[in-house]
């Protein structure tokens, strides 16, 4: 009875211990957007049509990708934060 008792604490003790223990965790909630959409706080009307992308995050900046989502339309009212972002025009 205590050695299968023994074989079932043991490896769970020792998976609490890495996982309370391990300094290199990596919090990555900046990727969801959540953050992002909080701060979302002036109710604008659009003036010209806005394509929108879906970005899937790599493992640095420079290897995001940018799929086309869709466009909101002129005249539309929406939330936006205080980040600028570029339109693509010239």
């Amino acid at each position: 009875m205590k050695k299968k008792l023994l074989k079932i604490i043991l490896p769970l003790l020792m998976l609490s211990f890495l996982f309370i223990f391990n300094k290199n965790t990596v919090s990555a909630s900046y990727l969801n957007g959540n953050s992002y959409t909080d701060m979302c706080t002036r109710y604008v009307k659009v003036i010209k049509p806005i394509r929108v992308y879906k970005v899937r995050t790599g493992t640095c900046e420079a290897k995001n990708k940018f799929h086309k989502y869709g466009k909101i339309k002129k005249g539309a009212k929406i939330w936006i934060s205080h980040y600028l972002m570029s339109t693509g025009g010239g």
